[in-house]
């Protein structure tokens, strides 16, 4: 592991970034391959878990983040993500797993994994299923490794060796999951709508302003007229009695 190698125990990993982390062998044979780019996992108890856990720019031989070789039971990746690991030599660009029995991932991501090989997992990749032969279903299989995770890595995204790859296991989106293009365009519309029902608020208050000063300028003309009105019947009621009484 070129970050972190965990032999035993029940470990849980929270709210952990790896960064740039690799693998180097400086004493080469034929049979050496680097594990793990930023960690590698021998032999966890069960609950052992990472959670909130990011890996970015790892790489190593085989399993560009992780190498999972063994663990008492499904060791549970939550809420992580991946980005840009690799592994240089074979398989799992950003987990190589010994087998299917012992991952499970839950809301994870996996951005531009890539690994070296024709029928190696840029994304995911085991060595062996792990299932008795005689008892294989591929659709359980698959929901018991994989919920609600997905990656926009190249295709294959994960493999088994032996089987070949396995498509579907890590969509590109989720079901019910929006595109980026469809959000864009719902926010366009809301955005439109908005300006709509903001431009028809303003005309209505407008016109109703317009009809409020037309009113009150007519009740002032009319108050005006009242008063001219009021005063020219003062002057024909005064004026009279002013002059002098005439004598018979």
């Amino acid at each position: 592991g070129g970050s972190m190698y965990i032999e035993g125990g029940t470990n849980t990993l929270k709210d952990v970034d790896f960064r740039s982390s690799k693998v180097a062998i400086t004493i080469k044979n034929e049979d050496s391959i680097s594990k793990g780019g930023a960690l590698m996992a021998v032999g966890w108890l069960s609950g052992s878990m990472l959670d909130e856990v990011d890996f970015r720019d790892c790489s190593a031989g085989i399993g560009g983040a992780i190498y999972l070789d063994s663990a008492a039971s499904r060791v549970e990746i939550v809420d992580s993500n991946f980005r840009n690991n690799t592994a240089s030599i074979d398989g799992g660009g950003a987990i190589y797993v010994r087998d299917t029995t012992l991952i499970h991932l839950n809301d994870v991501k996996f951005i531009n994994s890539s690994s070296i090989g024709i029928i190696t997992g840029n994304d995911l990749h085991f060595s062996e299923l792990g299932v008795s032969a005689d008892n294989i279903n591929m659709t359980q299989i698959q929901q018991d490794v994989v919920t609600k995770s997905k990656s926009s890595s190249a295709e294959p995204r994960v493999c088994i060796d032996g089987l070949g790859c396995q498509s579907g296991w890590l969509p590109t989106n989720l079901p019910n999951e929006l595109s980026s293009w469809a959000i864009v365009l719902i926010v366009l519309g809301a955005l439109l709508f908005s300006g709509i029902v903001t431009f028809l608020v303003l005309f209505c208050c407008y016109k109703l302003l317009s009809k409020v000063i037309v009113a009150y300028k007519g009740k002032n003309a009319e108050q005006k007229v009242n008063f001219v009105s009021v005063g020219v019947d003062s002057q024909l009621v005064i004026f009279p009695s002013a002059l002098p009484s005439s004598t018979a």
